[in-house]
């Protein structure tokens, strides 16, 4: 027997596909009045308007979005826990939302993801691959991963994963036209590129005289990606300062040149698997987790995905 208030969630989801009372209420075996009535009362009940509505269209308020986030992961979620309850076992199964920024995405996770679905067979995957913050909770996603420091993770469960180390590097051509610094000093002499926003993006970590010291560069260029940057030190555009994985195919192939070698102190990036207080205990969620500790943790954390060994 479906409830009053999972009628309310299958109404809400109902109407933002259709964006039509008629139409939904026939999907729903319902009138259009009884689907009207069902939204309003509902509306009141929360306080706030889910839709806005005229004679040609009904498009969901920005509180509707939010709310049928987190609907659509409810719904979702009480399919699963029946689907695992008549087969007897809690295999992994159903969509898992992930959502990760676009170096880590598009230069590990995703091309590793294939075996993820061949071992998990009833999973299925729904990716945002970018460098905006989200709500995770609040968009519906069940995981976010993270490089970098974290900020406020409201209602939100970390797990470290691994490490990544990370290097300072420019181009032939600009250390041709600039000089190569000789000394961690000598940056403030140069064009230094920097994640826009990033924490710490004009102060550079060296040890110098056995002794971890910030060095404070000029950026003159920021961008908000890292692949982004990359393309620009790749163009001579000036010294980077990223994660080693992202910069080892280019190191590799003579297209960038480590520097200040002698300098570099113990700079890394974590990386974080974020999600919603209660869900590790998904099946899919833990399968997810314990997969990309096995390909990242620890030292591995530096390897690209074409070095991995089946």
């Amino acid at each position: 027997m479906v409830t009053t208030q999972t009628a309310e969630l299958l109404a809400v989801l109902q109407l933002r596909q259709s964006g039509s009372f008629t139409r939904a209420a026939d999907t729903l075996g319902l009138t259009p009045s009884a689907l009207s009535k069902t939204v309003d009362r509902l509306e009141k009940r929360l306080g706030t308007r889910l839709f806005e509505r005229s004679t040609r269209r009904v498009v969901a308020t920005a509180d509707g979005e939010r709310f049928i986030a987190h609907a659509r992961r409810i719904i979702d979620d009480l399919a699963e826990a029946e689907a695992d309850l008549r087969a007897g076992r809690n295999a992994p199964r159903g969509t898992l939302r992930i959502t990760v920024g676009t170096a880590f995405g598009n230069q590990l996770l995703l091309p590793v993801l294939p075996d993820f679905l061949a071992q998990y067979p009833e999973v299925r995957l729904d990716v945002s691959v970018t460098d905006r913050l989200v709500d995770v909770a609040g968009a519906g996603y069940d995981l976010a991963l993270r490089l970098g420091p974290l900020g406020a993770a409201d209602r939100l469960v970390a797990r470290p994963l691994a490490i990544m180390p990370r290097k300072v590097c420019a181009s032939p051509a600009y250390l041709r036209r600039h000089g190569t610094p000789a000394h961690p000093a000598d940056l403030a002499r140069h064009q230094c590129l920097s994640v826009a926003e990033s924490e710490n993006a004009d102060q550079w970590p060296f040890m110098i005289d056995g002794q971890p010291q910030w060095i404070g560069v000029s950026a003159r260029v920021a961008v908000d990606s890292a692949e982004s940057l990359l393309s620009l030190a790749l163009a001579g555009g000036g010294i980077v300062r990223q994660s080693a994985f992202l910069l080892q195919p280019a190191l590799d192939d003579g297209r960038l040149i480590e520097i200040l070698q002698p300098w570099r102190a113990n700079d890394t990036l974590p990386l974080t698997a974020l999600f919603p207080a209660g869900r590790q205990h998904q099946a899919k969620l833990a399968a997810m987790l314990d997969f990309l500790a096995a390909r990242f943790g620890g030292e591995r954390a530096a390897v690209r995905p074409t070095d991995h060994k089946r």
